[in-house]
């Protein structure tokens, strides 16, 4: 795909009506469209005549240089998003509006009369997805009377499993966000049902809850997470569902996705602080007290690798190669990879450079967070051993629970994202990103040293123990919240090929 633009000029022609009334009740018109458009997509598409299947056909790749050329789907038609690597697809609602879907996302334009929906966004195959929908109110004015109308998934692809929230949602125009598939946890240790998260910027949404006959008008500034037969309170909008308002503006100008925020939308690395490095790829390095090494001031990042990619072959054919976790703006994200690509990509580096690139040592990492002088490690000692040895100590400082600040941890946005059970105190600290954050979100630690805590956790050099089978990773990730796990000094094995939360830092070696 050719590389998407970057915010700033998106939103200069974006102008919805500002007249948007509720539905009213009694028989309603539900508008049918002639079709669906693809305008721009990143990752694997495939298209399908199915309500029950997999689809299969897989939507092509413009040749280098080449622009994309729309994919018209007709009624019947469903399209499946991949689930891996910031995939999405924009799609044009001919005459109405247009949708935005994130990785792992169906969407479904049903024959004329079929089940009584404009789309239906369901039947997803992974994950939890997100549609960001903007249907022009001025344009739907001009429909006699008609109603547009979509759903969630009411049940699994197999047909069987947890029970299932049944979501129908209606509406004259307006923007919304439907979050789907979330597996909601309400008590520790009891199995989840399947959720269904909406919220509303602008317009109204007429919300039911079909299995039980509930209806609730939505209101701008209201996000509602409904349960199988239950719609629940409305509530405030994490920063998280905050920023989707973002992917509806998108959807209604019908824009590519762009692949790097603006410099208003995230921080720069400076470049005038003492023993500063920068390299080719704009990567920055900061020296390392009591270290012979520069470390790269931020994890490295989805922009950073993609030249990599590009120019080596995968270090294990056979394993998922790199992830990314980004509904926008990816390139700006650290990227996620198993030990050897991350140690491959230094050997690049290396090369590419002239210079030594490589992993950091559990021992520099400790020396970077500030952990080096605070840890008893012998001349034999092993990551294993240091696990944890220093308690009460964080990479943001002694304050608990979490400052606001700190980091990319499992917060209130990750929490009402995924719905799992959860404390209540963990609902004070809100990062605003469910999964990963674009690196450097947060205020670097003393040495400069941006995300040391939260985000992606870090591979190091070192074998986690004396059994050789599983490498170290430092820093936590964005999924752990748990109080011993985000300690400076905690460490965790992973195994070589695992890439779930892991992403990397590079050192560059001084003679």
């Amino acid at each position: 795909m050719p590389t998407p633009p970057t915010l700033p000029t998106l939103f200069r022609s974006l102008a919805l009506a500002s007249l948007i009334l509720p539905v009213s009740a009694g028989a309603q018109t539900v508008l049918s469209l002639p079709e669906i458009i693809i305008t721009s997509f990143r990752g694997r598409i495939t298209t399908g005549k199915t309500d029950t299947s997999g689809t299969s056909t897989v939507l092509p790749e413009p040749a280098a240089g080449q622009p994309f050329q729309p994919a018209h789907l007709s009624p019947g038609t469903r399209l499946d998003v991949g689930y891996t690597s910031a995939s999405h697809a924009v799609v044009s609602l001919p005459g109405v509006g247009g949708c935005v879907l994130s990785s792992g996302a169906s969407l479904r334009l049903p024959v004329a009369g079929e089940n009584g929906m404009t789309i239906t966004f369901d039947r997803h195959i992974s994950g939890t997805p997100t549609l960001f929908l903007s249907i022009n109110a001025a344009e739907m004015a001009k429909k006699g009377g008609a109603v547009f109308r979509f759903k969630n998934k009411f049940k699994s692809n197999s047909g069987e499993g947890v029970p299932t929230a049944n979501v129908v949602c209606t509406t004259l125009g307006g923007r919304f966000f439907m979050t789907d598939s979330q597996g909601l946890q309400l008590k520790e240790g009891e199995p989840s049902v399947g959720a269904c998260t909406v919220g509303v910027f602008e317009g109204s949404l007429t919300v039911e809850e079909v299995s039980a006959g509930k209806k609730l008008e939505l209101k701008p500034g209201q996000v509602l997470t409904i349960q199988p037969g239950d719609l629940g309170p409305p509530r405030k909008p994490t920063k998280q569902e905050e920023a989707y308002d973002l992917g509806c503006k998108l959807a209604a100008l019908g824009r590519e996705v762009p692949a790097r925020l603006p410099t208003t939308m995230k921080t720069t690395a400076p470049t005038n602080l003492p023993g500063t490095k920068v390299n080719s790829l704009g990567m920055v390095f900061l020296p390392v007290p009591g270290t012979k090494i520069h470390m790269c001031v931020h994890e490295t990042r989805f922009q950073d690798f993609a030249p990599y990619i590009a120019a080596t072959p995968p270090a294990h054919p056979k394993r998922l190669r790199y992830d990314v976790r980004a509904l926008w703006g990816w390139e700006d994200h650290p990227v996620m990879t198993n030990w050897d690509e991350a140690s491959a990509f230094c050997v690049w580096l290396s090369q590419k450079e002239g210079k030594k690139y490589r992993l950091p040592t559990d021992e520099e990492w400790s020396q970077a967070v500030g952990m080096g002088a605070k840890e008893k490690r012998g001349k034999d000692s092993n990551p294993e051993e240091l696990n944890r040895a220093v308690a009460e100590i964080y990479p943001w400082g002694t304050d608990w629970p979490l400052p606001a600040g700190a980091g990319n941890y499992a917060d209130l946005s990750y929490l009402k994202h995924h719905l799992i059970w959860h404390q209540p105190d963990q609902e004070n600290y809100d990062d605003g990103f469910a999964d990963t954050a674009p690196v450097m979100s947060y205020k670097p630690n003393k040495l400069g040293l941006y995300d040391m805590g939260g985000n992606v956790a870090e591979w190091c050099e070192d074998w986690y123990n004396s059994k050789r089978d599983v490498r170290v990773t430092r820093g936590g990730n964005y999924y752990f919240n748990a109080r011993y796990m985000l300690r400076a000094g905690a460490r965790q094995g992973r195994r070589p090929e695992d890439l779930s939360g892991i992403g990397f830092r590079v050192v560059l070696e001084q003679p």
